[in-house]
């Protein structure tokens, strides 16, 4: 089985602490460095094939949310249709074996046409809302940190 990662690191710290009694310490750590880049290098392909699958699922939910949106669509259509048709031939309700079909009063909503027109009593008053996007702006432009925050810097693999 091989080793990980960072079980090959924790191999070449310990062996570059022996190097002094080691016969050949330069082609040891040359091995050393070998098998960690070897590692390396099959994460590397590893992340990349993540990438792809990761890329093939997301085309393959964009395809399914699209069947979706097309069954919904299907369904009120077929719902409004039905309607229209009891409503021409004046039905209110249908009863078969299945199942019943009758026609109801929705609830009702508000359907707005013009909101300059609407009073202000009918507004909701909103919390502002943080810009942190603002906040790394500032930062970068004059180097001040506002209180009540802090900028953090991580650090990451990339992989080209």
């Amino acid at each position: 089985m091989s080793k990980s990662l960072m079980v090959l690191l924790d191999e070449r710290n310990q062996i570059a602490e022996q190097l002094e009694t080691a016969e050949n310490p330069a082609e040891l750590m040359e091995s050393l460095d070998k098998a960690v880049q070897v590692k390396a290098a099959g994460i590397a392909i590893y992340l990349e094939r993540l990438d792809s699958m990761t890329a093939a699922l997301d085309e393959t939910i964009k395809k399914l949310q699209a069947r979706k949106k097309a069954f919904q669509n299907r369904k009120e259509r077929l719902k409004e249709y039905t309607l229209n048709a009891m409503k021409q031939h004046g039905i209110e309700k249908i009863e078969c074996p299945e199942c019943t079909i009758s026609i109801q009063k929705n609830p009702a909503y508000v359907e707005v046409f013009e909101e300059k027109l609407i009073p202000v009593e009918f507004w909701k008053h909103q919390a502002p809302k943080l810009d942190k996007r603002k906040i790394l702006e500032n930062y970068r432009e004059t180097g001040e940190i506002p209180q009540g925050v802090d900028i953090v810097i991580k650090e990451g693999v990339r992989i080209r």
